[in-house]
């Protein structure tokens, strides 16, 4: 989605960025709050989807949702709805936002995402901390880091 961008040194520019970093914040909150629900020993969801693969697609699918919602929101239509600085950087390299647009972003969506984790640290840490939810942290699994490492490669070429 792209947004008419307000133009250089227009105020209302800097509003783009805050969007952003709000978007970010508001995919890193529900991430946390999907994988203490999904995760946590004491969540009746994580008993009920027994299987772990069940529950990595219920979040999956959850934060799937959490984005489409971002993307057609009033904000994603109004910043683009990027939300995250690989998205960013791909519009980027295809042309479609300047550079100094591109390093406003990034750093607005890692500072959303560090407020959003902060939230959840603030609010939840003693959930978040437990080792079956461990801060909601990507770990390689059986195979490895080699496997995981080939597996993320050939995800990112799909779609």
């Amino acid at each position: 989605m792209e947004a008419a961008v307000p133009p250089p040194g227009s105020g209302r520019r800097f509003r783009l960025y805050a969007i952003e970093a709000g978007g970010a914040a508001v995919l890193l909150i529900a991430a946390g709050l999907g994988n203490i629900v999904l995760e946590h020993p004491v969540s009746l969801l994580s008993h009920a989807l027994a299987d772990p693969l069940a529950r990595r697609a219920a979040l999956g699918l959850l934060m799937a949702c959490v984005v489409m919602a971002l993307v057609y929101s009033p904000w994603g239509m109004r910043s683009g709805g990027h939300f995250n600085p690989s998205i960013t950087l791909a519009f980027w390299n295809l042309g479609k936002v300047a550079l100094p647009d591109a390093i406003a972003y990034v750093t607005a969506q890692f500072a959303g995402a560090l407020a959003g984790v902060g939230l959840i640290a603030l609010c939840f840490a003693p959930l978040v901390a437990h080792p079956a939810v461990h801060w909601y942290v990507t770990v390689p699994g059986s195979g490895g880091q080699l496997e995981a490492f080939f597996g993320e490669f050939a995800i990112s070429f799909i779609g």
